[in-house]
């Protein structure tokens, strides 16, 4: 394909309508782009990747040619490659394989100059977009240089490090805003450092720069990184930031594409040690370093701000005018870009090789046990991993939740898990509460993350961490401010979303299928439920349910099974909660079976750039023999609909889900994409045309065969790393799957034939019993 690419004129055209969907996708997003308001008009960095509409439409097929052939050349080229592999079979390949390729007859080699682009005098801009988006925000942002420069990388990535830790106050303490979020974004010639947050206002329809609230945020980031700039960060900060620096270095080596990403860094500088020249810098950054980087580039009056502001009710109608200009004059752009041809079958110059099936065999854990307390523990000893991952789970968790869903606590249990780290008691030898600030630093320090009962840390700290983990479980006090605070979150997300198409149009997709489950609610039921949950419901979780007889601790690391053990008797042994109720009588609990609804149109008007069109039915759950073979279709299914791009230019993305996700709960294969309105109808008459064809005529014996090769390859790779391990361990577990699940899998695939698929695909795909519903500026 190197060599011979062809650029087809007729492809060219389809793909210029396809392209032009991508570019009405980003439109909101280029809209706040900060390179293109800190950037000089003439640098390449403020113009879209993709390129403008009139761009598309003036370019040709020999265009992109000539393109081609002058700049993806052998010279131009860098190949990676990572694996187990041996070195000069691998040369000899690439030689054999690349080498007959020949070099640039003429090599092109464009000069860049960085001075061309200096601006000699300094730029503040303070920017209100009005669009069409659910919540307001601000980006703050200030320039810095790219990614040549490891001193200011480095120096950028400590002091994000750094405000990201401060900050949090103005999400938990002050409570003004829903998210915020810092860091450091690099592109080779520049960079920015930015700030970005979501903030609350009584007004959700009106969000200004001058907002009280907003200047107030604003008033605090300037005054912490003052702070930075004149007295440089606290010697724990800078600490913990190295630490962190070399745990995640260390984790760069876990997998082949993790490695293979580190090497890419090469192409920066031309260095073949860039990413360890990286890290030797962040272990040698100094205060003054970090203090330098804050007065050079973080000046206040170098702050540029982005305020994204939410559309009025009375600004929408003349939104959506504006909006069908922009449709009608896309369309006329595109009248001459049709495609005439069919898609032709692939061309190649010789035969490719048969890809070999790659062998697995899933790594079960080198240990089972259980402890003095009921604990059962799961151990695998990995001397690829240079850290150890562990984690506590509920046995029958999704049993768990449903239980609490007919009790109408429904987020009980994920309140109970993720504000474990809220504020816990003291101990002995530290008497006060912890705060989430306390215990955020205790892991930093160590190098290690917690989070919803994982730990991931050094084999040294094991110990140390495991203690926290354990006592942060027994111990949360789950404030009553701090649960307020979420469930006011949550409720005014919800509101926010019904500006949100995407959430609409997900959610009338579930209450269209999932009406006849008692748990399923309107969002007004889920806000009514919420007011009604306590601080008493976290406790009560916490009494009945978290008790070692009710969960598993999954271990994977370098570590001696053996030793963990005992290490994990000593420290959770003692651990007991004789007052919990059995999580196994939850398996008692009745679902009701729910059948396919009555094919429904549903429209939601909205006023968006393009139209969301979503088409489905109700299918089945995981373990069943209809599930096997909708697993095995999903990409055949997606390659059509692939086609259907490639011939017509309707869309950018049109894809079908057809796999379940729950053993209990039923769920929808469908299909969804996201047009022009001029294109809606085409679209929709495109889709049911490929399900009839695919209800029809199936897959291929050859396809499905190829598929079938490609779940063992794929099961190969999706278990090679120690967190993968991991978290299929956490899976198998919480679903009463066997060890064996995955062989056990490998053989129905290899068993399960045609007819038998093609027979599901006729039950699942016959269009007479597909909803649609379709979302957006519709009449």
């Amino acid at each position: 394909s190197i060599q011979n690419s062809r650029f087809d004129e007729n492809h060219f055209n389809s793909e210029v309508k396809t392209v032009m969907s991508e570019l009405n996708l980003r439109r909101k997003g280029e809209s706040t782009n900060p390179l293109s308001f800190c950037m000089p008009y003439n640098h390449p960095y403020t113009r879209s990747i993709i390129g403008t509409r009139e761009d598309l439409v003036k370019a040709s097929a020999s265009d992109l040619r000539k393109f081609y052939k002058e700049n993806y050349t052998p010279e131009k080229t860098v190949l990676i490659v990572v694996g187990n592999i041996d070195q000069n079979e691998l040369i000899a390949q690439v030689e054999s394989t690349f080498g007959a390729i020949p070099a640039a007859q003429k090599p092109t080699k464009r000069e860049y100059c960085a001075e061309a682009f200096i601006q000699p005098n300094e730029i503040q801009k303070n920017v209100t977009v009005h669009t069409q988006t659910e919540k307001p925000s601000v980006l703050l942002f200030w320039t810095m240089p790219g990614s040549k420069n490891i001193e200011t990388n480095i120096a950028a990535n400590a002091v994000s490090y750094i405000l990201q830790e401060r900050l949090l106050k103005l999400k938990d303490s002050y409570a003004w805003v829903f998210s915020y979020g810092t860091w450091a974004y690099r592109l080779l010639d520049l960079g920015v450092f930015g700030i970005d947050f979501s903030p609350k206002t009584e007004d959700f329809s009106r969000m200004l720069p001058s907002t009280s609230c907003v200047e107030a945020i604003h008033t605090i980031i300037q005054n912490e990184i003052h702070d930075i700039t004149f007295n440089g960060p606290r010697p724990e900060e800078l600490e913990n930031f190295k630490v962190l620096s070399k745990t995640n270095f260390a984790g760069s080596f876990v997998s082949a594409n993790s490695v293979a990403s580190l090497l890419s860094e090469y192409i920066v500088n031309n260095n073949e040690y860039e990413a360890f020249d990286r890290y030797d810098f962040s272990q040698k950054l100094t205060t003054d370093q970090v203090k330098s980087f804050c007065k050079k580039y973080l000046k206040p009056g170098l702050v540029n701000q982005i305020n994204i502001v939410p559309l009025q009710e009375n600004e929408k109608g003349e939104w959506t005018e504006l909006q069908n200009k922009i449709d009608a004059y896309e369309t006329k752009l595109l009248s001459g870009k049709n495609r005439d041809s069919k898609l032709d079958e692939p061309k190649l110059l010789g035969k490719l090789p048969e890809p070999k099936v790659s062998d697995f065999e899933y790594e079960k854990p080198d240990l089972e046990a259980t402890l003095s307390n009921g604990l059962k523990v799961y151990i695998k000893r990995k001397t690829s991993c240079p850290e150890v991952r562990a984690g506590l789970s509920f046995k029958n968790y999704e049993y768990l939740s449903l239980y609490f869903r007919q009790q109408n606590l429904d987020d009980v249990p994920s309140y109970a898990s993720f504000m474990l780290m809220e504020e816990v008691e003291g101990t002995a030898e530290h008497p006060s509460k912890f705060s989430k600030k306390d215990l955020i630093k205790f892991f930093d320090s160590l190098g290690a993350e917690y989070a919803g009962g994982t730990i991931t840390c050094q084999p040294t700290d094991l110990e140390t961490t495991a203690r926290m983990a354990l006592h942060i479980l027994t111990h949360a006090t789950y404030p009553e401010d701090a649960l307020q605070r979420e469930i006011n979150n949550e409720i005014q997300q919800i509101k926010l979303s019904q500006d949100n198409l995407n959430y609409l149009m997900s959610k009338a997709f579930g209450l269209h299928f999932y009406k006849d489950y008692p748990w399923t609610k309107t969002d007004e039921q889920i806000i009514e439920q919420l007011q009604k949950e306590t601080r008493q419901d976290l406790l009560d979780f916490c009494k009945q349910w978290v008790a070692p007889q009710n969960m598993f601790l999954t271990i994977v690391g370098n570590i001696d099974p053996e030793a963990t053990l005992a290490l994990m008797e000593k420290v959770l042994g003692g651990w007991k909660n004789d007052e919990a109720k059995n999580i196994e009588d939850l398996k008692n609990i009745t679902i009701n079976d729910i059948s396919n609804p009555e094919p429904t149109p549903i429209s939601i008007p909205h006023p968006d750039e393009q139209i969301s069109l979503y088409a489905g039915r109700l299918s089945t759950t995981l373990g069943t023999n209809d599930a096997l073979a909708l697993s095995l279709v999903s990409d055949y299914l997606n390659r059509k609909l692939f086609e259907i791009r490639e011939q017509t230019g309707l869309f950018y993305y049109c894809c079908a889900s057809t796999e379940p996700w729950s053993y209990n709960i039923k769920d929808y294969v469908s299909i969804g994409t996201r047009v022009s309105p001029d294109k809606l109808e085409a679209a929709k008459q495109e889709i049911i045309a490929a399900v009839n064809e695919f209800a029809k005529n199936g897959i291929p014996q050859n396809i499905l065969d190829e598929t079938k090769k490609k779940v063992k390859t794929e099961l190969a790779k999706a278990f090679s790393t120690p967190e993968s391990l991991f978290g299929s361990y956490r899976y198998l577990i919480k679903n009463n799957l066997s060890f064996d699940h995955c062989k056990n899998q490998i053989e129905k695939v290899n068993k399960i034939s045609l007819d038998e698929v093609n027979a599901v695909i006729k039950k699942y795909f016959d269009i007479n019993d597909w909803s649609f519903i379709v979302g957006g500026r519709i009449k």
